[in-house]
This record gives C-alpha cells, structure tokens and sequence, in this order.
C-alpha cells in the first residue's frame, strides 16, 4: 500500500518547507523591528553615547541570530518528524538536509560560508540604511532651518517696502555721521563761549545765559 506520507511528499517535492521559510522570515523581521526600536530609542535617551549603543547592538545582534538559527534548526525537525511525520527512509534531499542526514562536511562548510556572506552583506545594509536614515534626518533639519531664515528674510524685506525704511547698514552710516557733525558743533560752541568769556565781552545776564547754554551743551556732548 502506498503511504499516504510519501504521497504527499511526492506531490508537492519536498515537505511544504515554503511554509518553515515564511515562519523564519517573520521571526527575523520581528526580532529586527524590536532591535531596531530599542537601538533608536536608547540613542534618543543618550544621545552623547549613540555610537556606543550601536556597536553594543551589533554585537549583540550577531549573537541572537546564532540563536534564532540553532533555535529555528530543532523546531525545524520537530516539524518534519512530530508534525509532518514523514518517514526517514524518503529519499528526499531537501528534507534530509532540513534534518541533518546526508550532509557531509564539505557541504557543511560551504552552507556556513554561503550563511555567513549572507549576514556580512544583510549587516552591511542594515548599517546603510541607518546612515541614510539620519543623512536624512539632517537634511531634513538643514531644511527646516533654511525655511525659518527665508521667512524671516522675507519678512524683513517686506516690512522695509511697506514703511520705506532704508537699508539697515545705511541707515546706521547716516546716524553716526549726524552724531560726528552734532559733535563737530558742540565742540565748537564751548569753544566760542570760552572766548566771550575771556575776552568779557559780555555783561553778567549774558554770562549766566552762556552758562547755562554750556552746561546743556557739555550734557549733550558726554551722551
């Protein structure tokens, strides 16, 4: 009689191990997506240690994928003998291999090289995307400060054309001018009353006028 499990096994060419590969998928995804949400969140909390944290997370990571592997190898072959329940004599190769029967060393060593490029190249990506990702992240920042300067600029530009107020590096040129010549003037004033009065060619009331005119003018001159 023709077993049923042979059938099976037949009909589809291998044990439906499409289904094992889905399930180790979602299991590396999930456990990246949790290392990768702790990775930022430790670099959000300290900041001045980011570098730190993300080197301790790769260590750590290639550790938990040794793990996931060793782990997902005996639930693997738990499927294929307690679920499945396929016969060890089926001449099948993928399935022999799933649980370790038929592998010599040589191929042994070459699915481990083969496994071990495959992580060099996934890590490699996976530390791309996370300088990319903050690339962006400044980009985005230099983005947002260009936009604050340009309001602002634009403001200003406005805000002159609405009250007609000169350029600000003019008008300050303008002002320090008319304090040069106010000063010019001052000093010139004192000058003219400290002659009248030595020469006294005015009488006492203009005297005490003149004085009162150089006490407002030296006030004048120290601001």
């Amino acid at each position: 009689e023709y077993h049923e499990l042979e059938l099976l096994a037949e009909i589809i060419g291998f044990l439906p191990k499409k289904i094992h590969d889905e399930l180790y998928d979602h299991m590396n995804i999930i456990i990246y997506n949790v290392m990768e949400g702790v990775n930022e969140r430790l670099e959000e909390m300290h900041k001045d240690k980011a570098i730190i944290i993300f080197d301790q997370f790769k260590a750590y990571e290639r550790e938990l994928e040794t793990l996931l592997d060793k782990a997902f190898n005996r639930f693997e072959q738990y499927m294929y003998t307690q679920v499945w329940k396929l016969p060890a004599h089926l001449d099948i190769q993928i399935y022999n291999d799933s649980i370790n029967l038929d592998i010599n060393e040589e191929t042994e060593d070459a699915m481990n090289e083969y496994i071990d490029a495959l992580r060099v190249k996934t890590r490699a990506q996976k530390i791309l995307n996370i300088k990319l990702k903050r690339e962006l992240q400044s980009v985005e920042y230099q983005k947002r400060s260009y936009d604050t300067f340009r309001r602002l600029a634009r403001f200003l530009s406005e805000a002159s054309k609405k009250r007609s107020l000169l350029n600000l590096e003019e008008t300050m040129g303008h002002v320090k001018n008319q304090i040069d010549e106010l000063t010019e003037t001052i000093d010139e004033v004192l000058a003219t009353v400290d002659e009248m009065e030595l020469n006294n060619a005015v009488d006492l009331g203009t005297m005490q006028r003149t004085e009162s005119i150089r006490n407002v003018l030296e006030i004048l001159s120290k601001k």
